[in-house]
């Protein structure tokens, strides 16, 4: 079994003593290394007071040598900010404010060149002498200035030990075997090509590792554990603070971040104002217009859903960053989903605002009516943005994007403005019902319209204006057509209006009640009845059924890569004093074999540092068919550890 100080390591206790440092650089691009480390610190440390919390991120800042950019972004490959090594540092800063007993980085040197791979293990040496903490690495194709920064190395070839011991004292080893060191030769690259079995013989590996059994360095190594008293890690922050400083750190990311919302904010101000440009006759308050203004409402409403795609792209480039903080026990998912649900909220009142002052102040819709219209217009684009996040968890973004384009797209197509209720199949009805568009375009053209002055071009029935009076034509005198829309009403539908000079179809109303009554005929989008709070209230219903279906996907996706109950085969159990289980298969991914997790012992007395904590160790891998691999663990009196999977 895997153990920490003789205890089990399980994904709780190694949540709460570890910290793990991946290759991908999964920073927050538009925050600033001291915006990461100063929350970080919040979230990790809030025992602290308020000044011991800035001292320790001006600490880590200056240990990490990050001081003179401290106030640059991280950055991303599509944001221009840190450099490559900056952001290795940043990220071993961070695992540094949790306070762990132990370390792993998986390849830290990977896609940097020698130079500054040279300095990240300079670095990690001086890191791991000062704080203390053993430092467990991957690392594939090393080059010899960083095969030098290893105090040990352990070698496995498809799960078997070839060599476990003091990095320097590995070519002594190999000229034992008749495989002498040339002089000018990577000992990390020359023995990876020794037991790799697509460039040396089979008999050849099965030679080299029969002869480290064969030796009984096995037992040598599989030195027995002793217990130590570790340091118990920080208590981390409460759900109610985690709360609070994710609102904080997502409320500066809104504002700083242009593809979640201040970028939308722009685009849908310039959108609709073209928009409303197009429909600027729309300001004139006659029988003409009245369809063209509810064409008007729904572009005005539709711009603002649109741009949600790229939502999709913003939180499945960010889900990475989120994960790690979550398994390192930062914060939990409850407390993020609040946070940001929070934020959404807010900013969905500016969406809102943004997407309607184009059409109130160029197409001069009745302002009273604004104080109504806009939260109706925000519950609708909250509930497509809910649709969006569900959507960012589709593991492609371009998947992700496409599966909320269609469910837009059909939303919209049964908005209430292209197909009526009852001209739609019995199959299809349940889309019609679950389209927040027609609720929200149906409560907002009711808001708008009755808030409306009276429409010119129509009279009611029982006005004369004195130019008829003079022609006689007055009452039942009126003509044919006239009185035709006069006589077109019924007890559901009193019309009680008529417009001079033109057809019923063309005459819809004086007041807004009996325009939405009149289009209602064509159009289910126009709703005199329109209860606008109950409507808004479904509307908030179907968002917050789409957020807990988001919040149960995104839990699954945090715990998906949750390591099972190590287990370590063969000669990697032996070298580490434990008793392999019979014929256990081994853990490929894809053309690596990988043991999941490391075991670590501190053995020394709380009184003296321990010597493995001055250590930097690390797991060399070539690329073979078999899966070989160097691992150099830190060298405590104890057993040291082993490997961890690089996908995890």
């Amino acid at each position: 079994s895997v153990t920490l100080n003789g205890q089990p390591l399980t994904p709780d206790r190694f949540t709460r003593y570890c910290a793990v440092v991946g290759n991908a650089e999964d920073h927050w691009p538009f925050l600033t290394a001291r915006d990461h480390l100063r929350y970080a610190i919040d979230l990790h440390r809030p025992s602290l007071s308020r000044q011991s919390r800035r001292a320790k991120v001006a600490q880590l800042l200056e240990a990490t040598g990050l001081s003179a950019c401290r106030h640059t972004r991280a950055g991303s490959a599509f944001v221009p900010g840190l450099s490559s090594g900056q952001r290795r540092r940043l990220s071993l800063a961070i695992a540094l404010t949790k306070q762990p007993s132990m370390i792993f980085l998986d390849e830290p040197t990977s896609g940097l060149d020698s130079a500054a791979a040279a300095k990240i293990m300079h670095f990690l040496k001086v890191t791991a002498k000062q704080t203390n903490i053993p430092i467990l690495c991957t690392i594939h194709q090393p080059s010899a200035s960083v095969y030098e920064g290893f105090d040990d190395v352990l070698v496995l070839a498809a799960g078997r030990v070839a060599y476990f011991g003091a990095a320097a004292q590995m070519g002594g080893h190999l000229d034992r075997l008749g495989h002498p060191l040339p002089s000018t030769a990577n000992p990390a690259e020359f023995m990876l090509d020794l037991i790799n079995r697509d460039f040396s013989s089979p008999e050849a590996v099965d030679a080299i590792l029969d002869a480290w059994e064969e030796e009984g360095r096995g037992e040598e190594v599989a030195r027995p554990p002793t217990r130590a008293i570790m340091t118990r890690p920080p208590r981390r922050a409460r759900q109610e603070a985690q709360l609070w400083i994710l609102l904080r750190r997502h409320a500066l990311l809104a504002l700083r971040e242009p593809m979640l919302y201040t970028g939308r904010l722009g685009l849908i101000l310039s959108a609709n104002a073209f928009i409303s440009m197009v429909y600027f006759h729309t300001r004139e308050q006659v029988q003409e217009q009245v369809v063209y203004r509810l064409y008007l409402f729904a572009f005005t409403l539709v711009v603002p859903l649109v741009f949600h795609a790229v939502v999709v792209v913003a939180l499945n480039n960010e889900f990475s960053a989120i994960r790690r903080e979550i398994k390192e026990g930062m914060y939990g998912p409850l407390p993020y989903v609040l946070a940001t649900t929070a934020v959404q909220a807010a900013m969905a009142f500016a969406l809102a605002v943004c997407s309607l002052l184009p059409a109130y102040a160029i197409t001069l819709l009745p302002w009273s009516s604004f104080p109504v219209a806009v939260p109706v217009v925000a519950a609708m684009l909250v509930a497509y943005e809910c649709l969006a996040q569900l959507c960012s968890h589709v593991p492609s973004v371009l998947l992700g994007m496409v599966l909320y384009l269609i469910a837009f797209l059909i939303t919209f197509l049964f908005s209430g403005l292209f197909v009526k209720q009852s001209a739609v199949h019995y199959p299809l009805r349940p889309l019609l019902l679950a389209s927040p568009m027609r609720l929200g375009y149906a409560a907002f053209s009711k808001v708008v319209f009755e808030a409306s002055p009276p429409y010119g071009g129509a009279l009611e029935c029982e006005d004369c204006p004195i130019a008829l009076r003079i022609f006689g034509r007055c009452g039942n005198k009126l003509p044919p057509e006239e009185q035709l829309q006069c006589d077109a009403q019924t007890d559901e539908f009193p019309r009680g209006f008529y417009c001079p000079g033109s057809t019923i179809l063309q005459c819809f109303g004086i007041t807004g009640e009996q325009i939405l009554r009149t289009l209602s005929f064509m159009y289910d989008a126009a709703d005199a009845d329109c209860d606008v709070y109950a409507a808004t209230a479904k509307m908030l219903l179907m968002a917050l059924a789409l957020k807990l279906l988001y919040l149960s996907v995104f839990v699954l996706r945090c715990r998906a890569g949750d390591p099972p109950a190590p287990r370590l085969h063969g000669g990697a159990a032996r070298a580490l004093g434990g008793t392999p289980p019979p014929s256990e298969p081994r853990t490929t991914i894809g053309r690596k074999t990988l043991a999941r997790v490391a075991s670590v012992e501190r053995a020394t007395p709380p009184s003296t540092p321990p010597p493995s904590s001055e250590r930097t160790s690390a797991r060399l891998s070539s690329r073979s068919t078999e899966g070989s691999h160097v691992v150099a663990p830190p060298d405590s009196p104890a057993a040291a550890a082993v490997a961890k999977a690089s996908a995890a």
